[in-house]
């Protein structure tokens, strides 16, 4: 073969290799292949509520604040599972014979039976910040397309359980369907309502969005890093102090001073209060205007966070106010906070 004859066979070679490529990658496009398309686009911090539905219930989310000082309010109404009824020995059993009387007994225990709602409005948790945060963008894992009625049915869109709606405070909203999980839980099915494609979304956005108030709750008291707080006070009886945080952004040099001086309790305190978490909130009743046992006052970029233990619960000062809510926490937890405090205040 000559030189040129070479150089055409090159050639030549090259064109049907590249061919083959634009042809497959032609092909893949037609048939929707795995890919991944913006059904929000939202910016960092726009989404402002979103609205989740499941067949027992629903979760209204508002979202207020920017930066470390976000924070979500959770408004929870849902079906509670049916209580079994209380397990009975032999002897304690009625007796078939007794007739009508036994039937009667036997109703309040059945209305005992029935589901029960779970209402309340709550502080949401960090899976709740986190599936909001995961709708800015709201990126789609992959696309699917358009899929038959059979698909549609097992995938659970036929009929969907669940929907969410979402907005923003730029002015944009997105209503969707949700599904079933996809096979080994990659992700959820999911289509935005009105439109035939069907798309796979993360499941953080059911996960973090759909359940009771114990597992959507908010527990610590200060949610604020470390890095964002430029201070505190501290006032427990007549005894109270005042500590900054110097070289907060530094987290090997950081420390809590007083008038320049470093005190390990003002840190220990910190710690303590950054690590404690109500074990749930406190009944509607409980008092919201009892007297302070301790108060401490947070300065953060998000401004301040006021974090009380009060007087009621189980024992003393077993009760935690914080951000217009009041939890319960243990008597040891109470007995800790109480010993750093005394040591952070402490000449």
């Amino acid at each position: 073969m000559s030189r040129v004859g070479m150089w055409i066979h090159v050639a030549l070679c090259a064109a049907a290799l590249a061919f083959a490529w634009t042809s497959a990658h032609q092909v893949a496009e037609k048939q929707g292949g795995p890919s991944s398309v913006t059904l929000l686009a939202a910016a960092a911090g726009d989404v402002v509520g979103a609205s989740y539905r499941w067949d027992k219930g629903s979760t209204v989310t508002t979202v207020s604040g920017t930066g470390a000082a976000r924070h979500a309010l959770v408004k929870v109404d849902r079906e509670l599972p049916a209580k079994k009824p209380a397990k009975t020995d032999a002897k304690d059993a009625v007796d078939p014979k007794a007739g009508a009387e036994a039937e009667a007994a036997a109703v309040p225990a059945a209305i005992a039976a029935l589901p029960e709602r779970e209402t309340g409005t709550i502080p949401g948790g960090k899976t709740v910040l986190a599936a909001i945060t995961g709708l800015e963008p709201f990126k789609t894992k992959r696309s699917l397309g358009v899929v038959d009625d059979a698909r549609l049915e097992a995938m659970g869109l036929k009929n969907p359980l669940r929907s969410l709606e979402v907005k923003t405070a730029s002015g944009q909203s997105l209503v969707l369907e949700i599904g079933e999980a996809s096979y080994g839980a990659q992700g959820r099915y999911a289509r935005v309502k009105g439109q035939p494609e069907v798309h796979l979304i993360d499941t953080a956005i059911v996960t973090g969005l759909e359940g009771g108030i114990d597992a959507l709750l908010e527990k610590r008291a200060l949610t604020a890093e470390l890095e964002t707080i430029s201070g505190y006070s501290v006032v427990a009886g007549a005894k109270s102090a005042a500590f900054t945080h110097v070289d907060r952004e530094q987290v090997s040099t950081r420390f809590f001073a007083i008038d320049g001086v470093k005190k390990e309790a003002a840190g220990k305190l910190m710690t303590t209060l950054r690590n404690l978490r109500g074990t749930k909130l406190a009944s509607a009743d409980a008092s919201t205007a009892a007297g302070a046992v301790v108060k401490v006052v947070v300065d953060t970029t998000g401004g301040p966070v006021t974090i009380e233990m009060v007087e009621g619960g189980a024992g003393e000062g077993n009760l935690l106010r914080a951000g217009g809510f009041v939890y319960e926490i243990t008597a040891t937890q109470a007995r800790e906070l109480q010993d750093d405090v005394d040591a952070a205040v402490a000449e």
